[in-house]
């Protein structure tokens, strides 16, 4: 568990997100955040300044149309894929994450729900 500030993110590749059956195309995106303070941690030791690259998902709905077969601009549904992270720039967060190595760290909660893991704190007394 630590707090950081989202110095930044981007697109890093395409998968499917597998705690949904059928799985979920998504796009995966990697999100850095500069550690301002850890307040629990189990798995790597990091500190104050350093950056953990946050690995999240966001719902590739065009790819999902393209393999349901639904045509541009046809009704395509609704699809109970979860939730979306947002991190802006320059936000503060509480995050509970999981280490997968190498720097890296998904959603303690799992791809689906990742915002039970990121919640932001700024603005809050």
């Amino acid at each position: 568990m630590a707090i950081g500030v989202c110095a930044g993110t981007a697109d890093i590749g395409t998968d499917r997100n597998r705690d949904l059956t059928p799985g979920f195309p998504v796009i995966v995106m990697g999100t850095t955040f500069v550690v301002q303070a850890v307040l629990k941690d189990v798995e790597v030791m990091v500190g104050a300044g350093d950056e953990v690259q946050l690995r999240h998902h966001r719902y590739d709905i065009e790819e999902w149309m393209r393999e349901s077969g639904v045509a541009p601009g046809e009704p395509w549904g609704y699809a109970n894929a979860g939730t979306v992270l947002s991190p802006q720039l320059g936000g503060t967060y509480l995050l509970f994450l999981e280490s997968v190595g190498d720097g890296e760290y998904v959603p303690l909660s799992g791809q689906t729900f990742p915002t039970r893991s990121v919640f932001p704190i700024d603005g809050l007394p």
